[in-house]
């Protein structure tokens, strides 16, 4: 049965009751799985999908690249956000999660964000799936006010069209469906369930991308059939469809 926890409603001291199991299995485990959305950003001044002007789900979408007034929009959001991670430091929980990773523990680490905050920290680089990516792998100057893609200046010029191949952010916007990383990521995933962990931690997601629910749902699930814990943060969690987890925080 899956608890909830309150925290904002609880005294203090009720409330170090109620987490003591997260407590605890943060300070014990050795084999930890983190699954982390936009909001473990928000302290360093990166918007998550809720301050955006429009839905997340209608902003990061292919179909904004279907005429120039969308794509101007979309190119400038990106270019925003890309400016604001270059002055950004990384929080409080991206340092826990670097201690976690010094003493071994942590063993994987899916972002849902593009800001590489994570990155900045020396024992979270990795190459799994894909090497790094963030503010230093884009230059906003090209995408900046513009309606359309820029053209890559590096690609050769194509026969029957004339035109040179555009340049996007590579970022998994909803609708795309041939997003190139699909493949590596799926097969990091893949592996991962075929491994025993003994806690899984998922922080600061609404749980709304329906792709990532699902590898939220599948990783706790396996985590739990080998006695370990699942544990959900976040501000305001889901009313339902929450009961594969043990434990809630709000």
């Amino acid at each position: 049965m899956t608890q909830r926890v309150k925290v904002a409603s609880l005294p203090d001291c009720v409330a170090y009751v109620q987490l003591c199991p997260l407590i605890k299995a943060l300070r014990d485990k050795k084999k930890i799985v983190i699954i982390a959305g936009a909001g473990i950003s928000a302290a360093a001044g990166i918007p998550i999908f809720d301050a955006m002007p429009m839905a997340s789900t209608t902003i990061f979408n292919m179909s904004m690249y279907n005429n120039e007034n969308d794509t101007k929009i979309l190119n400038e959001i990106f270019s925003d956000m890309c400016h604001r991670v270059q002055s950004a430091n990384p929080t409080q929980f991206h340092h826990v999660l670097e201690a976690i990773t010094e003493e071994g523990r942590l063993h994987r680490l899916y972002f849902q964000n593009i800001n590489g905050l994570d990155t900045q920290l020396a024992p979270l680089k990795t190459q799994i799936p894909l090497p790094p990516k963030g503010p230093s792998h884009f230059d906003p100057a090209l995408f900046a006010s513009e309606s359309s893609l820029p053209s890559c200046t590096e690609c050769k010029v194509h026969k029957l069209t004339g035109k040179a191949p555009v340049l996007r952010p590579r970022v998994w916007l909803y609708l795309d469906d041939d997003y190139p990383d699909a493949n590596a990521i799926g097969s990091v995933a893949d592996a991962d369930l075929q491994k025993k962990f003994d806690l899984v931690v998922v922080v600061a997601s609404a749980l709304k991308v329906e792709s990532a629910k699902k590898l939220m749902k599948d990783v706790c699930t396996a985590v739990r059939r080998g006695g370990g814990i699942a544990v959900l943060i976040n501000l305001k969690a889901p009313t339902r469809d929450l009961d594969f987890f043990d434990l809630v925080i709000e």
